[in-house]
């Protein structure tokens, strides 16, 4: 079953490489959504996914970059709101 999740992560993660990183987990679990780099040094993401997948996924947000540093993961249940395709997209990054 298909879960929708909005997730901000807080903490040094703008200006790292932590959108890529993030890209790159969330092809490898085939997660569809978005990236985005937010104000107040915040990345909002919007994955949609399979439970099982989305729980890994987590866990890798967790643990980041050798240069990011997560503080916290917010993460709410959301309702579909779109589409994504299939695809992970980075709209704004680093």
């Amino acid at each position: 079953m298909k879960r929708w999740l909005k997730i901000t992560v807080c903490g040094v993660v703008q200006g790292v490489g932590y959108c890529a990183y993030i890209k790159k987990y969330a092809d490898q679990f085939h997660i569809e959504g978005t990236v985005q780099s937010e104000e107040q040094g915040k990345i909002l993401v919007y994955a949609v996914g399979a439970s099982d997948a989305l729980d890994n996924f987590i866990d890798y947000l967790y643990q980041a970059t050798a240069k990011a540093v997560v503080e916290e993961l917010v993460i709410e249940i959301v309702p579909p709101v779109r589409d994504y395709r299939g695809v992970f997209r980075i709209i704004s990054g680093d």
